[in-house]
Parts: C-alpha cells; structure tokens; sequence
C-alpha cells in the first residue's frame, strides 16, 4: 500500500521503482509491458513509431529501463492507465497476501499499540518503519533512494502513511519520540532495536527483559522521591516505634512508580527486614 499512496500523489516512475516493483510484483512486469505495448500500437494505428518502439525494447537494456522510458516518453493517456495499472497491482498484492483471520505480525502491533498507548496513525508509523527496516530492499528505496527520513524527502513518507504534514509533525513531537521509540537521524527514522524486536515478538517475556531492569546496589535515600517529607517522616516514626501489635502500611499507584524502592528505602531508614 505504500508505494500505491505514494504514485497516487507523487507519480515517480524511476529504474529505483521498477526494481522494487519487480521485487514486490515478481512476474507482473511482463504483463506491465505487455499492457503498455498494445495501448501504444492502439494509439499508433496498429503499428508503433520508432520512438514508442524504442521505448519497448526491454532486450535494450532491462525492464527498468524500459518501463522508464515508456512512462517518460508515452501519451498522457496510456501513462496514467499504466499509474492505474500498477495501484490495482499493488493492492490486489496486499489483498491476496492478507492472511485469514489475523497476522501475527497484526497481532503483535495491537499488543504494541496498547502496550505504549498509541494511536492508529502512531502505531502505523512504527509499522512502517518495522517493515522497512526489516526488508532491504525497502529500506533502500524508502531511505537512499526517496530519502524519506530528510527534509526533501519526507513528503513521500508522508504519503505513504495517509497523513497531513501537520498530524506527522504532531506524532514525531509525540509518545513515539518521548519513550525514545523512533529515532530521528539526518535523513532517516529508526525504530529503536529494542522496540523493533518487542514489534516481532511482543511476548510477555521479551517486555520485562527489554523494558525492565531490576534495580541492584543500595536504596535510594528517601529524599530522592518525589513524596512529601512529612508523610514520609510519619512512616519512618510508626515503624520505628516497635510496636507490640502489628503495624500495616499500603503503598498504592501504578506499576513502575517505584513503590518497592520506597520500600526498600523505608526499611533501611528503620532497620527493618525486608
């Protein structure tokens, strides 16, 4: 789908194209010329000038030359039925690729989109970026060739995901830049590695060995947390009193706000065991 969004704003029809359309499309390039080569004889009179039989001579040197050629060379008409061509190509491509039921590719996205909170078009570009990175072919279309990742370039990411220049900029000042998700080169964006391997295989597993560390060597001293002095003073003298009943302290909030090293700390205040 994205080379298809791209040529239905951009039409860019360069040997760099047909090389990854080949890639993408393996066997349809000769229908692609087949097509071409009878609506230029149709629109020739039954026999093709030199010029559009030049542009036909894929023994020359190669299809994507050829095509080149044709899509530079050929009437308005027959190079915007060709554009038609090869959209219809590319989606029938993805349909007939589309698995029944869901991917485990799709699955992995829906664990990663309510893992970090993301929306549909943040979580889309993360799967740009995972498929991309994950295909060489792609990558050196989608980053050496288009350049998509840099100011010149960025336009036909942009088209390729289906947004606005203002709703991208929004998602790169976003939740995928802030977790450190996506990284932003010179003329590229990256999907972390530990975000791009959590995206092919976002088992319980591999989040907690990716994402969390357990914390080794002393407490932190209980100044160091962002709670107030006077409860945290409070705490420290009720179980510093040695009580002879019980005493019973809940510590509540979401995980990962450090409610074990609080803990850990309030017990070495106090002398306690943990």
């Amino acid at each position: 789908m994205y080379l298809a969004r791209i040529i239905e704003q951009y039409p860019i029809i360069d040997n760099e194209f047909i090389d990854l359309l080949t890639w993408l499309l393996p066997g349809k390039i000769e229908s692609i010329h087949d097509m071409m080569t009878s609506w230029l004889r149709q629109g020739d009179g039954g026999v093709m000038n030199d010029t559009h039989a030049y542009c036909c001579d894929r023994d020359r040197d190669g299809n994507a030359a050829m095509l080149t050629r044709a899509f530079r060379t050929a009437p308005a008409e027959v190079v915007g039925r060709l554009y038609g061509m090869i959209r219809d190509m590319l989606v029938a491509n993805v349909t007939a690729l589309k698995p029944v039921g869901m991917s485990e590719i799709e699955g992995n996205s829906v664990k990663f989109k309510e893992m970090f909170g993301l929306d549909e078009d943040e979580l889309a570009l993360c799967t740009f970026l995972h498929v991309v990175n994950t295909h060489s072919n792609m990558l050196c279309y989608f980053k050496d060739h288009l350049e998509c990742g840099g100011p010149i370039g960025r336009k036909y990411l942009i088209a390729a995901l289906d947004l606005t220049l203002a709703r991208f900029s929004t998602i790169l000042n976003g939740a995928c830049t802030r977790m450190n998700m996506v990284e932003i080169n010179t003329n590229w964006l990256r999907l972390n590695d530990d975000f791009q391997e959590l995206f092919q295989n976002s088992t319980r597993a591999t989040v907690h060995e990716s994402l969390f560390v357990p914390l080794r060597g002393k407490p932190l001293p209980l100044e160091a947390y962002f709670i107030d002095t006077d409860k945290t003073r409070h705490l420290v003298d009720i179980l510093s009193g040695r009580p002879t009943t019980s005493t019973h302290v809940l510590l509540y909030g979401a995980p990962g706000t450090g409610k074990t090293c609080y803990a850990h700390s309030i017990a070495r205040e106090t002398g306690l065991d943990v």
